[in-house]
C-alpha cells in the first residue's frame, strides 16, 4: 500500500544521470589501474626466465584483471543507484480528478493528470498509477509512479493508501537514455585495454627494479619458481590424467574400471586392461587394448616397433648397410633380419 498521490503534490528528478556520469569515470580510473597492474604482470611472466615463476604471474595477472574489472563495474553501478535514489523536487501535479478527492485535494491519476516540471515543461502527464484501482477510468497515481519525464511522485496523502501493482499508460522518457548505459560500458571496456597496452610495458622495468631492491628477493624468487614449477606439473598431471588427452583429442581408458582384478602377493598381480582410441593395434581383447603383460615387435615403416609391456612402444630404425641398430636411450638391441628377436645389451 502506497500514498495517493493529489493534486498540489510534489515531483521530483533523481541525480540518475550525474550517478551515471560519475560513475563511469570513477569506474574507469579502477579498471585502468587493474589493467595497468594486469599488464605489468602479464609481461613479467612472459619474461619471467623460471617457467614456474612465469605461470604464477601470469596466473595473478589475469585474477587481477578480472577482480578490477568487476570492481569497476560494482563502483559504476554503486555511484549510479546512489544517484537514483536521491530526488530533487522538480514541480507538482496540476490537475486532477473532477469528482474524487483525497484530503480535499483532486486524486491524481494516470494520463489525465498534468504535471509540471521545471526541467521538462509545464505539459508533462502522470504516466503511472496502480493497477488495481481506477479513478475516471484511469489507474489511481501513487507516492513513486513516474511521469512521461520520468520525474516520480515524492509526497502523497497522509492517510489514504493505494495498493496493487504498477501499471504504464504512457511511454516514459528515461533519464539515463539506453545509449548512455553503452558508452559507459565501453568506457570501461576502453580504459582496461588503454591501461593494459599501453602502461604495462613501461611499467616493467620499474617493477624489476623496485623487485630488485627488496630484501631477499633472490630466495623469494627461488622458493616461487620451485612452487610454480609445482603447480605446473600439478595441472599437467592433472589434465593428462584426464580420460581425454586434450592435446591429441585420444581417449583413455585405464582407470578402476578397467582393473578386472588383482592376485595378492608380496608382489601383487594387477590384471589391467588399457585402451587408447589411437592404438592402431590388436590384441586378445580387440582393436585398441592391451594387457600388462602382451608384447610384441613388428615392422613399421622404416624400422620396427616394439610393443612392450604396460603399453610402451619403443621404435628401432634400421639401414641395410646396419641390420643391427641399438636403441641407446633403452640400451636394447634390434635384430632387423630376423625381427623377431631382442637382446638386453
Amino acid at each position: 500500500m502506497t500514498e495517493a498521490a493529489r493534486v498540489g503534490d510534489t515531483i521530483g528528478h533523481s541525480h540518475a544521470l550525474a550517478g551515471m556520469i560519475a560513475g563511469t569515470l570513477v569506474g574507469g580510473l579502477i579498471a585502468a589501474a587493474g589493467a595497468l597492474a594486469a599488464g605489468a604482470l602479464f609481461v613479467a611472466g612472459l619474461a619471467a626466465s623460471c617457467i614456474g615463476v612465469g605461470v604464477l604471474l601470469i596466473g595473478a595477472s589475469l585474477a587481477v584483471g578480472y577482480l578490477t574489472g568487476e570492481a569497476a563495474t560494482a563502483a559504476r553501478d554503486g555511484i549510479a543507484d546512489a544517484g537514483a535514489g536521491s530526488l530533487t523536487p522538480k514541480g507538482n501535479i496540476v490537475t486532477g480528478s473532477p469528482n474524487v478527492f483525497i484530503n480535499g485535494k483532486p486524486a491524481a491519476l494516470a494520463t489525465n493528470s498534468q504535471v509540471a516540471c521545471s526541467d521538462d515543461g509545464p505539459s508533462m502527464q502522470m504516466a503511472q498509477g496502480s493497477d488495481k484501482v481506477s479513478i475516471n477510468g484511469q489507474p489511481a497515481s501513487r507516492v513513486g509512479d513516474k511521469t512521461n519525464c520520468d520525474a516520480q511522485v515524492m509526497e502523497g496523502s497522509p492517510n489514504v493508501f493505494i495498493g496493487g501493482g504498477t501499471v504504464t499508460t504512457l511511454p516514459i522518457k528515461p533519464e539515463v537514455p539506453d545509449w548512455l548505459y553503452k558508452v559507459s560500458d565501453l568506457t570501461l571496456l576502453f580504459a582496461g585495454l588503454v591501461g593494459g597496452v599501453g602502461g604495462a610495458a613501461g611499467k616493467l622495468g620499474a617493477l624489476g627494479k623496485l623487485l630488485g631492491k627488496l630484501p631477499g628477493i633472490n630466495k623469494l624468487a627461488r622458493i616461487a619458481c620451485r612452487a610454480g614449477t609445482l603447480m605446473t606439473a600439478t595441472a599437467a598431471v592433472g589434465i593428462i590424467a584426464r580420460p581425454v588427452d586434450i592435446v591429441s583429442g585420444q581417449k583413455f581408458l585405464d582407470g578402476e574400471d578397467d582393473l578386472d582384478f588383482v592376485l595378492p602377493s608380496r608382489l601383487p598381480v594387477a590384471w589391467q586392461r588399457y585402451w587408447r582410441s589411437g592404438n592402431p593395434g590388436d590384441s586378445v581383447l580387440g582393436r585398441g587394448w592391451n594387457l600388462f603383460w602382451e608384447s610384441s615387435l613388428q615392422p613399421y615403416q622404416d624400422g620396427l616397433v616394439w610393443r612392450a609391456p604396460f603399453r610402451r612402444l619403443r621404435r628401432f630404425p634400421h639401414g641395410a648397410a646396419r641390420p643391427q641398430n641399438l636403441l641407446r636411450s633403452r640400451k636394447m638391441l634390434a635384430d632387423a633380419q630376423r625381427r623377431r628377436q631382442l637382446a638386453a645389451v
